[in-house]
Formats: structure tokens, sequence, C-alpha cells
């Protein structure tokens, strides 16, 4: 059982009733504020009556039996208001964090991200007001708005030991990750694979495998990680994606990868490591 639990309903807190643990994010920049000395997550805490109640934060979740809450605030008054944090991308918080804070981290800017961009109701236009449930709801209607993500896959597409790899014209430098794309409606998750790596190298791949997920919250994604393998194919880009791909085997050196903290580059390192379904045998 993880330290992090998720609620069966999201509340509000009144600024003044706040305390314990809090994950302030800021609205630019995707960045959190941590506290190397403070625990869970060194995540920041506070104590009753510490923020005015002209500020609303959300009930993320319960750290052991301790209310998470969390909170948003442009960057400049978040260091203000916090001068002993640091504020730290939330991509590198990601490998400072255990897997149970991660996900208190993820929760977090899911939830603030779905009140922020879910004020009026889609079908009247009333004002929403937060239900009983995991939910915002039409006082009018009755029409109910629930947090949505986006499921994507991420591919690592082997053939024999060499691994492809691409670059984006989107990443920075000339870093190279596996073929990435979302899943289209009425889609199964191993037909986005395979008209994923058609579309952009015009590849087709067989014995399509699923390794891991993880929450991608920029804003709201869940990337599924896949295995594949070449079946057939000559390697041609789509132009508009992809400026790059090529096969890297386990002996020669590789470009450069993704970061540390992604679902990317731990399966990388696991093809370059054997580790996982790549295990030797």
């Amino acid at each position: 059982m993880t330290d992090f639990i998720i609620p069966s309903k999201v509340r509000e807190i009144p600024g003044h009733a706040a305390a314990g643990p809090v994950i302030v994010l800021t609205t630019e920049n995707n960045q959190v504020l941590l506290d190397p000395a403070a625990a869970p997550g060194r995540f920041l805490r506070l104590v009753p009556g510490q923020l005015e109640d002209d500020l609303t934060l959300l009930a993320a979740g319960k750290w052991r039996e301790e209310t998470v809450a969390a909170l948003e605030l442009p960057l400049a008054e978040a260091v203000q208001r916090f001068p002993a944090a640091t504020p730290c991308d939330i991509r590198v918080a990601f490998t400072l964090l255990s897997e149970a804070e991660s996900l208190a981290l993820c929760r977090a800017r899911e939830l603030l991200f779905w009140a922020r961009r879910n004020h009026f109701c889609g079908r009247c236009g009333s004002q929403l007001i937060f239900s009983e449930d995991m939910a915002k709801i039409c006082p009018q209607c009755r029409e109910r708005f629930y947090p949505q993500i986006a499921p994507a896959v991420i591919v690592a597409v082997t053939q024999e030991d060499r691994l492809l790899l691409a670059h984006n014209r989107n990443f920075p430098g000339s870093v190279h990750s596996l073929i990435a794309g979302f899943v289209e409606a009425g889609e199964t998750l191993e037909q986005a694979v395979e008209r994923e790596i058609w579309e952009e190298t015009r590849l087709q791949v067989k014995n399509v495998r699923y390794l891991s997920s993880q929450s991608w919250p920029f804003p709201s994604t869940l990337m599924l990680g896949f295995a594949a393998e070449y079946a057939s194919g000559t390697l041609e880009l789509d132009g508009d994606e992809l400026d790059h791909a090529d096969w890297f085997s386990r002996a020669s050196e590789p470009p450069r990868l993704p970061k540390d903290g992604s679902i990317s580059r731990r399966i990388i390192d696991d093809f370059y490591f054997q580790r996982g379904v790549w295990a030797a045998k």
C-alpha cells in the first residue's frame, strides 16, 4: 500500500484552515516549491492561520493520516510567501521524490489544472460547484465534469540488439527518444502503437507488449510504455514531427538521451542494460 492515498472526492480547503503538507505549484514554468528539510517529499508544511481566506486550496489526498493540500501561485508570489523553499522543475523533482511522493505531486498538478479549466458548465453556462464525488457539477442542469486524462503510447521498437531512437523537432538540442503519440478515439492501445510507428517511420511492428506507465501531468497525460519488434518496412520519417531517426545497438555510443525521471529514459536504460523484457536469458 502506498503512503499516499487518493480520496474518493475532491474538496476545497479555506486558506486559514490549511495545515500540514502542501504542494505548492507555480502558474508558470512547470515548477514546484521544495524544502530540503521537510517531509514527506520535501513538500512545504503549513500551520493553521498561515494563509489568508482569499486563498483556496484543494485536498489532493492523504499522506498516512494527514491531508495533503495543493496550491497554485504565480512564481514571484510563491517565493515571497515561502522564502525558505526552492523552485524546482517538476521533471527534475521526479528524480528526487519517491514513487508515492511523485504520485502526490502528479495528483496535485492534475487537480489544480482541472479546477482552473472548469469554472462554467459546457452545457448551459452556469457556474460549477464541487460535488460529493470526484467531480464538479452544474447546479442547474446537473451535468458533471470529472478530471480527464489523455492516454499516450511510448514505444521501444527493437530489431535484434538495436533500438530505434528519434529526434522530435520539439526536443531540446539533439535529444533522441522513443516514438510516442496520443491514443485516438476508438483505438485500442495496441492499435495506437502500430499506427504511431507507421505514421512517423513507415515501419510495421509485431509482438507488441505492455511494459509500464507513468503519469505525465503536462498537463494531463498518462504515458503507457510498450515494446515492439520490427516486422517490415524501410525507415522513412514523416517530416512533420521527426527530423532524425536511426537504429542504435547496445555496443554503440547512444545519442543524447532524455533526462532521468521520465518513462522514456527508464525504458531506454532497461534496453541498454538488458533489464526487464530485455534481460539476458
